[in-house]
């Protein structure tokens, strides 16, 4: 026998997290794999492997697919239009858009509808390419805590994961939002060509 457990955010903000909660029970022949499939496995455990990005439309009217993205490294933010660590960290992910340009894939995936997503675009400036309506990833790889930034090398393989920006301590030993210098080494050493978590 198998049980798998399975949470989903369904609503938070600052003070709480209001999640769905899903228990399958599986018996008999085929439980064995069923059991190895469902372990715990977290967003870490992907890198290496080759991402899986279905071919997606995006809300520019591109098609967003690994065959597109290959060629040159890419960011990829998990996100969600009510997550306040996600709006805190898009002026810095703005920047780093700003300074690789087209040398760099900037994609942004959100649970969101397209609807909400538009309405909140119409209103704040986040410069990725932006798919929207995306549960489906966001399960397969674990993505439980968001802000995830997934790092991809020029192959489409998982180089890096990280949550958000790092924050920093200012001189009156408040933490603030960094500048995003650790994103920037992880995205020269992909530029660079160099292979595997330094």
């Amino acid at each position: 026998m198998v049980i798998t457990d399975r949470l989903e955010i369904i609503r938070q903000n600052q003070d709480s997290i209001v999640y769905s909660y899903h228990r399958e029970i599986k018996v008999g022949k085929g439980a064995e794999e069923t059991r190895e499939a469902a372990r715990d496995i977290q967003p870490e455990d992907w890198e290496g492997r080759a991402f899986p990005l279905p071919e997606l439309p995006s809300l520019q009217g591109q098609i967003v697919s690994m065959e597109k993205l290959k060629g040159k490294p890419t960011l990829i933010n998990f996100w969600f239009t009510w997550c306040a660590p996600c709006l805190a960290e898009m002026p810095v992910l703005n920047n780093l858009r700003k300074k690789y340009g087209e040398s760099v894939n900037f994609v942004a995936l959100a649970a969101d509808s397209e609807e909400k997503v538009r309405n909140f675009l119409a209103k704040r400036t986040f410069n990725f390419v932006h798919v929207v309506n995306e549960k489906l990833i966001t399960e397969e790889l674990h993505v439980k805590a968001f802000p995830k930034n997934v790092f991809l090398d020029k192959n489409g393989n998982v180089y890096q994961v990280e949550d958000g920006i790092p924050y920093v301590v200012d001189g009156q030993h408040k933490p603030k939002m960094g500048d995003g210098k650790e994103f920037e080494l992880i995205l020269d050493r992909l530029l660079a060509g160099e292979r595997g978590k330094q």
